[in-house]
């Protein structure tokens, strides 16, 4: 990890560079987001401000990182191959 983030929200002050992290947990088979900024942050109109609290993400969670707003979006399965 170098400090430089995946993706950049906002120049906006309430947003540090490193502000949350989503990984997938194999031992639960979710994707979970973790707070790690004093700001905190909303996950589907709750707020977190604990630091490395892991929070579960379902597809179409909303997130919100300061002025920020965006959707945690999973790809659809094909039934192709299923």
């Amino acid at each position: 990890d170098d400090g430089i983030p995946d993706v950049e929200l906002s120049d906006c002050k309430t947003i540090s560079r490193n502000h949350a992290k989503i990984a997938y947990n194999p031992e639960l088979g979710r994707f979970e987001i973790f707070c790690m900024s004093k700001n905190g942050m909303f996950v589907d109109g709750r707020f977190f401000d604990c630091y490395y609290i892991s929070v579960p993400l379902d597809s179409g969670s909303l997130i919100q990182i300061g002025n920020v707003l965006f959707y945690f979006l999973l790809p659809l399965r094909s039934g192709i191959n299923n």
